[in-house]
C-alpha cells in the first residue's frame, strides 16, 4: 500500500523515555507547535528535509579612502551603546529568560538545539550560555510572548 493511501485510523504509539535535561526540549518544543505528538512530527519532519542554507555572498570590492582626520577608536561604553541600538548585545541566558518570561534552562536549550540564536561563551570569562538581545526579540515577536 503507498504513502498516498493509509487505511482510516492508521495510528502507532511509540513509547520514550526522557530525562531531566531533555524534558524542558518536549515542553518548550510542544509549548512552540501546539502539541507534543505535533512536536516529534515537525522534529521527524526537520531530520528528513536537508536544511535551506543561502550562499554566502562576497562583499563588493571597496576602494581605499584617504583618511584626513585621525581616527578615533570608540570607547567601551561607546561600542556597547552602539551594540543596544543595533539588537547585537549579548546577554545572559538568565537574562533572555526574563525577558521571555521563561525559564533560564528552557532558553539554553533553545541555544543548544539552534532555535535561538547563541553560543556558549566558557574561559576565561565563564558568562555561561549567551544569545543577543535582538534575537531574543525576533523570538519573542513571532512567538507571541
Amino acid at each position: 500500500m503507498s504513502a498516498d493511501k493509509q487505511p482510516t485510523g492508521f495510528r502507532r504509539q511509540i513509547v520514550v523515555r526522557l530525562d531531566t535535561e531533555q524534558w524542558p526540549l518536549l515542553e518548550s518544543a510542544a509549548a512552540a507547535h501546539g502539541s507534543i505528538q505535533r512536536a516529534v512530527v515537525a522534529a521527524l519532519q526537520a531530520l528528513v528535509q536537508p536544511p535551506t542554507v543561502e550562499p554566502e555572498k562576497e562583499p563588493p570590492e571597496q576602494k581605499p579612502t584617504e583618511r584626513t582626520e585621525p581616527s578615533t577608536r570608540p570607547t567601551g561604553a561607546e561600542k556597547a551603546d552602539h551594540q543596544r541600538k543595533r539588537g547585537d548585545e549579548e546577554i545572559t541566558a538568565r537574562e533572555a529568560a526574563t525577558l521571555l518570561g521563561i525559564k533560564p534552562d528552557s532558553v539554553r536549550s533553545y541555544i543548544r538545539s539552534g532555535r535561538l540564536p547563541g553560543r556558549y561563551d566558557g574561559e576565561p570569562t565563564w558568562r555561561g550560555w549567551l544569545t543577543t538581545r535582538g534575537a531574543v526579540e525576533t523570538y519573542r515577536s513571532k512567538r507571541g510572548y
